[in-house]
């Protein structure tokens, strides 16, 4: 095929510039979080003038169960281990000892979640992704998903808000949803600053994926280039790690007293 051989950052690119499918990094041999977020600014280097953020809202306990065991059975011939690993979905998880059943979707924090919950979202979106591509499309659609973070750079803005209601309706199908406090299809490229000042418009709007804000930034040489920050929840995360560390180790009550 067309991605043989190919090298595995290789192949993320191909496929993220929706060659043969969606650049799928999530939980997959050979394609990584850094994988992905290396796709994203090659696909905004090219014809992208509008980006689509469909980050899925509550996406593990969302999924559903029904779907996800056809999903499954098309890909597991043996019927006792479909049962198998339904019964795993079913069987909750031990949260600081205590047991945490869940009756949707699937747990968050246990091992198989991941993967199951990445075959789900394979089925709901990827080969669709192409198809409307394909078909509907009218000017360049690149594609960088990884897990349930999914952002589609577009060159047309008919495309773009096409894209945003056909997406909404495709995940509508699935017992999925948008993310509603995601801002959907804003101005995002090479050209997105020049263009908005053009109109009187403020700079371009930014978007979150992968715990970092991404922004149309200018190099020294006067040309586009993204620029990354790391997002206000991930970064609250990290400084929640030592906290708990120290509360752990006994010292909690100073930590707590701590201004920040």
């Amino acid at each position: 095929g067309e991605l043989d051989g190919a090298s595995p950052s290789m192949v993320g690119w191909q496929a993220a510039v929706g060659r043969r499918r969606a650049a799928s990094h999530g939980f997959r041999s050979g394609r990584s979080q850094h994988d992905a977020l290396d796709a994203i600014p090659e696909a905004v280097r090219r014809k992208v003038n509008r980006v689509l953020d469909a980050d899925i809202r509550a996406y593990y306990d969302t999924i559903d169960r029904e779907h996800l065991r056809r999903f499954i059975e098309h890909r597991i011939g043996d019927r006792c281990m479909v049962r198998l690993l339904m019964k795993w979905v079913k069987a909750g998880v031990l949260e600081e000892g205590k047991l945490r059943e869940t009756q949707e979707g699937v747990p968050q924090g246990a091992t198989i979640s991941p993967l199951l919950s990445n075959l789900y979202l394979h089925y709901v979106f990827d080969p669709w992704i192409c198809h409307w591509r394909k078909k509907c499309a009218k000017g360049e659609v690149y594609v960088v998903r990884y897990a349930d973070d999914l952002v589609v750079g577009l060159q047309k803005e008919q495309d773009a808000r096409e894209l945003h209601q056909a997406i909404a309706e495709r995940l509508s199908r699935f017992g999925l949803e948008r993310h509603p406090e995601k801002p959907g299809v804003i101005d995002f490229g090479r050209f997105a600053r020049r263009d908005r000042e053009s109109r009187g418009l403020p700079k371009p709007d930014t978007f979150e994926c992968l715990g970092f804000v991404h922004i149309c930034g200018m190099s020294r040489e006067g040309k586009f280039k993204l620029r990354r920050r790391t997002s206000r929840k991930k970064r609250r995360a990290k400084m929640a790690q030592p906290r708990r560390r120290l509360a752990d180790a006994g010292t909690g009550v100073w930590w707590n007293n701590m201004p920040g």
